[in-house]
């Protein structure tokens, strides 16, 4: 009797085509994804890079001529990327370079899911990471960027809950912080 694993991992060997030329184009369309998201993430540095905020966008109505690398697309996605995360919108394309590498050699993408919930916290953790710094001159200066912190809109709020939270709990929220910190992982 075979087992139930067998038989759903059993090839499929009803094809039409030769096992060869199977294999070939399944594992040269993988390798297409791999690339498509690699030139992804690099068109998402290039527009990112080329940013300016006086580009027509979905913030700023107008008739200039777009400076952006990437031309009107390029301006909204890095326009949105900007706002939205600051420069933790760096991070958030980041990944998809070793993801698509992975894909590109075959080696595939182990524990997705695990994975993908990282990346998401990450970002996040690197928008509020980011309204903590200092504003930099290009940022208030070239970029025009005035009522943000380097983080965005996303590190700005959570910059603000998280200082909400600290004043609000007061004195007592400290103890708490070093007792998980230091004891909770050994109880």
């Amino acid at each position: 009797m075979t087992s139930r694993r067998k038989k759903i991992t059993k090839k499929n060997t009803r094809t039409i085509l030769p096992e060869a030329v199977y294999t070939f184009m399944v594992s040269g369309s993988t390798r297409l994804w791999g690339i498509f998201l690699i030139v992804l993430s690099l068109l998402a540095f290039a527009a990112m890079a080329g940013y300016n905020s006086n580009d027509p966008s979905w913030r700023v109505a107008g008739q200039e001529e777009v400076k952006n690398w990437l031309g009107p697309a390029g301006a909204w996605v890095a326009d949105v990327l900007i706002q939205s995360l600051g420069l933790a919108a760096a991070v958030l394309a980041f990944p998809f370079i070793t993801w698509g590498w992975r894909i590109m050699m075959l080696r595939g993408l182990p524990k997705l899911w695990r994975n993908l919930v990282t990346w998401v916290v990450g970002v996040l953790l690197a928008s509020l990471f980011a309204a903590f710094l200092p504003v930099a001159d290009f940022w208030a200066d070239s970029w025009q960027i005035q009522n943000f912190t380097m983080g965005g809109i996303m590190g700005d709020r959570m910059f603000f809950f998280l200082k909400q939270l600290l004043s609000d709990a007061g004195i007592g929220f400290y103890p708490l912080i070093t007792a998980v910190f230091f004891w909770g992982p050994s109880c």
